[in-house]
């Protein structure tokens, strides 16, 4: 004979309490968890408040590895990566010595995408999306920001390159990064620097980046990024650049 449960008898309603089980132990999780930040409320700020100031100095915050390396801190970017000043000239652009060009891609097969209306289509946006990441070896072009001491400019800017799941910065050979006018036109090369291929500089506001990676293979990929400054609301600094 089964004990008594009285928690199993039918309600008026015709359903058995343990319908309500599963609600009562989400409600249960809901409390504790509110109760549970009400009560370290005051030092889940402060950690928050040390994490920005931290930042905001340049020191490394470290929340763990990703699954391809480590991060790089702000103060390691800034020891390892090669820095070149913005400037007012509007010379030609000069190509890296030593390095030879090589001949241009044919288009990817998608370039000319459709409208996404059908699987067929979605299916063409796929193959060309898989397309970007075999050209460029699964590695992508990244950007950190930190505010600037440097007279006129906003932030100090760290470009350099990531290597995605299954990409590897060893297949490279060389960087080429293109800023524009406000840095002379010119052409920055860049090669493996412990880990780290990229360089740094200043800005006063948001640019485009264009990056050609010239692959050991003889391949080679064109990126972009655009340089923003949407993380500025993290450091308070407003629309002011450095005196």
């Amino acid at each position: 004979m089964q004990d008594y449960q009285p928690w199993r008898e039918m309600t008026p309603g015709g359903r058995g309490m343990d319908a309500y089980v599963p609600l009562l132990q989400t409600l249960a999780w809901v409390l504790l968890i509110a109760c549970v930040v009400v009560a370290f409320r005051k030092p889940l700020k402060e950690l928050a408040d040390v994490i920005v100031k931290r930042v905001k100095a340049g020191a490394g915050v470290e929340a763990g590895v990703s699954p391809t390396g480590p991060y790089f801190k702000l103060n390691e970017l800034r020891e390892k990566l090669p820095r070149y000043e913005p400037e007012a000239a509007t010379e030609a652009a000069v190509a890296p010595a030593g390095v030879v060009a090589p001949a241009g891609a044919e288009p990817l097969a998608g370039d000319d995408l459709p409208e996404p209306v059908s699987p067929s289509a979605r299916e063409v946006w796929e193959r060309y999306r898989d397309q970007l990441k075999e050209r460029s070896h699964r590695i992508h072009l990244v950007h950190v920001i930190s505010p600037s001491t440097r007279p006129g400019q906003r932030f100090d800017l760290f470009i350099y390159l990531k290597a995605a799941m299954k990409g590897d910065l060893a297949d490279v050979k060389q960087a080429q990064f293109f800023l524009g006018r406000h840095w002379g036109n010119k052409v920055f090369a860049s090669s493996n620097q412990d880990g780290l291929i990229g360089f740094s500089t200043s800005a006063w506001g948001s640019t485009l980046c264009v990056c050609r990676i010239v692959f050991k293979d003889g391949s080679h990929a064109v990126l972009s990024r655009y340089l923003d400054f949407e993380m500025a609301p993290v450091f308070d600094t407003g629309t002011l650049a450095a005196p």
